[in-house]
């Protein structure tokens, strides 16, 4: 399934401007700086179809012989037949939809349970492929240059975002971090009856976390592997 999502992502926080020199003559001036991780315009998104969707649309659509098939009889005249009993495919049609979907049905309208198990399978996909997309960001900020997420010219030098001390510290407690420091939401395009009726609001990307002392005070930019201070020289 293709959606459309409007994405929310800014980072808040420190961030390193090796293009300045600070009072101490070293290259490298902090300061706090609100950046967009991703651009705020539509994206589209694939994500898996709902299992149970799916096979519900199966047994929905299926023929009297697909469904004879799928519980081991025959189908002739209009009926199913199993050990030689007759039986209404409606009836087959019904008792395979209560045994493999039974925690899904169709959605009839605007607020109905069936939509809230629909939308929320949904947004978990969502959100699965936005954190993917918010971490590469992230790391470019963090690696590379924000420049290249503000879609600017590449920095020379570059300006980057302030990060835990020592790239182990961030990859230990990466989800952590990002919750701390970037906020994440996204909208869904309801270009559609079917995804107008689920009745999609505004969405967390990550889930909040209780605010903890790990990260406060450590704005120093670790030391990565490109070595960025190298760059400025």
């Amino acid at each position: 399934m293709r959606i459309s999502v409007i994405p929310e992502v800014i980072y808040r926080g420190i961030t390193t401007n090796y293009g300045l020199t600070n009072a101490q003559g070293e290259k490298g001036v902090k300061r706090l700086k609100s950046v967009r991780l991703l651009p705020e315009t539509p994206i589209t998104i694939t994500i898996a179809d709902n299992p149970i969707r799916k096979k519900y649309d199966k047994i929905k659509n299926a023929s009297n012989f697909e469904l004879a098939q799928m519980i081991g009889g025959a189908s002739s005249g209009g009926n199913i037949y199993v050990a030689n009993k007759i039986i209404n495919p409606e009836l087959v049609r019904q008792q395979l939809l209560t045994k493999e979907t039974a925690t899904f049905k169709p959605v009839s309208g605007r607020g109905s349970s069936s939509g809230v198990l629909e939308r929320g399978f949904i947004t978990r996909e969502i959100k699965k492929k936005l954190r993917e997309l918010v971490k590469d960001a992230v790391r470019v900020g963090l690696d590379n240059d924000i420049a290249i997420l503000l879609d600017d010219e590449e920095g020379s030098p570059p300006e980057v975002l302030g990060g835990p001390e020592t790239q182990a510290q961030f990859e230990e407690d990466e989800d952590e971090w990002i919750k701390q420091n970037v906020s994440a939401t996204f909208l869904v395009i309801k270009d559609s009856p079917y995804l107008n009726r689920l009745q999609f609001a505004q969405e967390r990307v990550f889930l909040s976390v209780a605010p903890t002392n790990r990260f406060r005070g450590s704005n120093k930019f670790y030391q990565h592997q490109n070595n960025l201070a190298n760059l400025c020289l």
